[in-house]
């Protein structure tokens, strides 16, 4: 089981310091109660886009060489920094040419919709067509 830490300017990776402001504060709910739940080497995302997607995402990261995953103690969302991992328009552009990436119908919209059940409100970021909420 990872253990989450408390994240504070001290503890952060050196090779981040340029991409991360001074402190880390959660993107939905602009809290300061984060925990770094994981430290992560890109270099291995990287291998995987070129071997599943022909794609070479290297300049995505920026010259970063590891990304964190946090969690928000207040609103518990997750989410990665620096923030420039965040996709470019080419990168998705990209995607769009990849057979497969964008379908109607995927499995794992079946998964999601499962594990949404019971909820009245849900806030789903990044889709660009909508085909969730279809389901």
């Amino acid at each position: 089981m990872i253990r989450p830490e408390r994240v504070g300017p001290e503890n952060l990776p050196s090779n981040m310091g340029e991409h991360l402001p001074a402190q880390v504060l959660c993107p939905l709910c602009r809290s300061g109660e984060i925990r770094r739940v994981k430290l992560i080497d890109v270099a291995p995302a990287i291998a995987l886009w070129r071997q599943f997607f022909q794609i070479d995402i290297t300049p995505e990261f920026q010259g970063v060489s590891q990304m964190e995953l946090f969690r928000c103690v207040s609103c518990s969302i997750s989410f990665f920094t620096p923030p420039c991992l965040a996709g470019s328009p080419q990168i998705y552009s990209q995607l769009a040419n990849y057979g497969g990436y964008y379908l109607a119908q995927k499995w794992e919209y079946d998964a999601a919709l499962a594990d949404l059940r019971g909820r009245e409100r849900v806030l789903e970021v990044g889709c660009e067509r909508v085909y969730l909420s279809k389901g």
